[in-house]
């Protein structure tokens, strides 16, 4: 698929059906009750939403608003067989248009260069980091004006 081939995705709020789907795609807990009861959470508070093709999630994002009351992605993933095709470029804009609040913030570990390289050229800025909340490493926080 190309970038222009994107535009056979199709966003739509995530189902509790779906949530087996967006654990195979997370590849940070397939096994986790903890991040298995977060997206069921994010399912009901319609803060999750889908991306598909041809009715298969290819992609997913949560969208809240508990980032001292501001838009933030707080899980962001793409199906390893779609990403650097324009998938993740169009999920990202899909939840920037969802997102009610002015500016959009996200964090990831600062040892993820490929989601920062991809942030940066989708027009997001480092806005800072946080120290201490992971025991592993430092997470970094982007930042993009959206409205």
């Amino acid at each position: 698929m190309t970038l222009t081939a994107a535009a056979a995705v199709q966003p739509r709020a995530a189902a509790y059906a779906d949530a087996a789907a967006m654990l195979a795609i997370d590849d940070g807990g397939r096994q986790q009750r903890e991040r298995i009861n977060f997206i069921n959470q994010a399912i009901t508070n319609r803060a999750a939403h889908v991306a598909t093709i041809d009715g298969q999630i290819v992609g997913f994002g949560i969208l809240q608003y508990t980032f001292f009351a501001h838009g933030y992605l707080s899980m962001f993933a793409v199906d390893p067989l779609r990403r650097r095709q324009g998938v993740g470029a169009w999920l990202m804009r899909h939840l920037e248009l969802a997102c009610k609040t002015p500016g959009l913030f996200t964090t990831l570990p600062a040892s993820n260069l490929p989601a920062q390289a991809f942030l940066l050229k989708l027009g997001y800025e480092r806005s800072g980091q946080i120290d201490h909340l992971d025991e592993a490493e430092t997470r970094l926080v982007f930042y993009r004006r959206v409205r």
